[in-house]
């Protein structure tokens, strides 16, 4: 065990001995901040994983393991994720195996490892029951809408609905993922069922005061959804359409910044190219402030990537936009710039960027 990672098994904590209901109190702590807060639960999960290891409960400390696993995943330590979830399956725990292939799923989803990953989530679901097969089932959803299978990922949150508590935390998450999914299957009517469940959501996930990872995600998809309804709605009047947009600017206008204080030059690329997009559709003139604050290039999970050619070409299009044809060549650069974020790891749009 001296070969391992610090991360794995760090410093110890002041020595003490932990009852099993404090090893479990403080391992969801911990688990909590690390759904809002990745980077400051490493530490709180190290010290979970000691507590948990102290109680003796093997149990405990194997879904400790597997927290911290996932979390390392998230911020992009690939190499010491790998190692903690290869400790976690050490235990080999009956109880505990589907949260470990639950969590391990989500590590080769962000690796790009997907059949693999859906072979874990599935065995996960498989094993589970209740709630936790809830949460496996939400896992399996979202792998499956990355691979474009939209009423697969529908039904999957779907069922995992059915499972989930209406009281849990996870459930308006769960409600929120269902949406993305049903908003991705470019029908009119499953957009409008997904903005009703955006609007719906509580009041965490909602409002431009006080912005948090989950309000500004949910910002961000409210307004896509909104931008693609009043491109899919042929019954809309012009003002109608124009109402919609101008939400969705609105929406994401002040989402933006959140994103550039927390250092995330891709999603920023993303979004500012989203937000660019809906103006070209309400005053083509707006277009080049959207885009004079999108990053050139930058840094995402670990990979750098340079989207200047596209992004100039971007600036250069939106410069003159007085005739169809110009407007015409806006929506192609804006489409190829956006594209261009897709390739650098960014999640595709929702909203079609043919409307010039």
């Amino acid at each position: 065990m001296q070969g391992l990672p610090r991360v794995v098994y760090p410093r110890l904590m002041r020595e003490r001995e932990w009852t099993i209901p404090e090893a479990a109190n403080l391992l969801a702590q911990a688990e909590k901040r690390a759904t809002s807060d990745p980077a400051d639960a490493v530490p709180l999960l190290q010290d979970a994983l000691q507590a948990c290891r102290r109680a003796g409960v093997r149990c405990l400390e194997t879904r400790a393991l597997s927290a911290l696993a996932q979390t390392l995943s998230i911020l992009g330590d690939e190499e010491n994720a790998d190692t903690t979830f290869q400790e976690a399956y050490k235990f080999d725990c009956s109880c505990c195996r589907p949260i470990v292939d639950r969590r391990h799923a989500h590590h080769l989803y962000r690796l790009g490892r997907i059949a693999e990953a859906l072979k874990c989530a599935t065995r996960a679901v498989e094993a589970s029951t209740e709630q936790e097969k809830g949460l496996a089932l939400d896992t399996l959803a979202t792998i499956r809408r990355y691979t474009g299978d939209y009423s697969g990922a529908v039904e999957a949150d779907t069922e995992a609905l059915a499972l989930m508590p209406v009281v849990s935390r996870h459930h308006p998450r769960i409600r929120a993922n269902l949406a993305d999914a049903l908003r991705r299957s470019g029908k009119l009517e499953d957009a409008r069922r997904s903005e009703r469940i955006l609007r719906g959501l509580p009041p965490r996930f909602r409002g431009l005061k006080y912005l948090t990872e989950e309000r500004v995600t949910a910002a961000w998809m409210l307004a896509e959804t909104l931008a693609l309804i009043s491109q899919l709605d042929e019954a809309l009047r012009p003002f109608e359409k124009r109402q919609l947009l101008r939400e969705a600017r609105d929406l994401l206008e002040p989402a933006v910044p959140w994103l550039e204080r927390k250092r995330l030059p891709l999603d920023v690329a993303a979004a500012r190219t989203d937000l660019a997009a809906i103006k070209a559709q309400l005053n083509p003139l707006d277009v080049r402030d959207a885009l004079a604050e999108i990053p050139e290039d930058g840094e995402h999970e670990g990979k750098p990537f340079d989207i200047s050619t596209a992004l100039q070409a971007a600036k250069d299009a939106a410069a003159v936009v007085f005739t169809l044809e110009r407007k015409a060549q806006l929506c192609e650069a804006l489409k190829a710039l956006r594209d261009a974020t897709v390739e650098a790891g960014a999640a595709p749009p929702v909203m079609s960027y043919a409307f010039a």
